[in-house]
């Protein structure tokens, strides 16, 4: 993992050491094979009690049961953008590449305008690995840029909910100023 604040010691990441926004952005970095994200991610998943991600997609085309999706929400979003991109549906990992256009235009038409609560009650944790499926997979600058929007609203949402996002260092130092006349 090459963090660019590296804030590791003893292969342990301090996020006290490093801003949400550093956080999220190492997050669309990291890259490492499909198999050893497998591995890695079902290892966890394992030891905290959730599901490992399933070889195929079932009945439903995905990869993980409905009620383990619904239970996880948009949690996922702080997750590295490859392992979001595991939660993706059969029908966005098998007709992209023959209908980029029409799934990067639904991406572009996504209403940011309709106000955030709005916008992540549209929002699953299957939209947001077909959002990071799109992104490992598009050369459209506009759609990679939109997806980042999207996804570090909904990560910023999550941290707050799970309560964590006050761990991290601030994003923005405020000089304090001198009040005394």
């Amino acid at each position: 993992m090459n963090l660019k604040a590296n804030p590791m010691k003893d292969n342990v990441i301090d996020i006290r050491e490093i801003t949400f926004s550093e956080w999220m952005n190492n997050n669309f970095e990291i890259r490492i094979t499909e198999e050893d994200l497998k591995n890695v991610f079902n290892f966890y998943s394992e030891m905290n009690g959730f599901e490992t991600i399933k070889d195929d997609f079932d009945k439903d085309g995905l990869r993980f049961s409905v009620e383990f999706l619904n239970k996880i929400g948009t949690t996922i979003s702080i997750m590295p953008v490859q392992a979001l991109s595991l939660f993706c549906d059969y029908v966005t990992f098998h007709n992209y590449a023959d209908n980029k256009q029409e799934f990067e235009n639904q991406i572009l038409s996504m209403g940011m305008d309709t106000g955030f609560g709005k916008l992540i009650e549209q929002l699953n944790a299957t939209s947001l690995g077909n959002m990071a499926f799109i992104y490992l997979n598009t050369s459209n600058p506009l759609v990679k840029a939109k997806i980042v929007s999207i996804i570090n609203l909904c990560a910023k949402d999550a941290a707050i909910k799970m309560g964590f996002f006050g761990l991290f260092k601030p994003d923005i130092s405020t000089k304090k100023i001198d009040a005394r006349c």
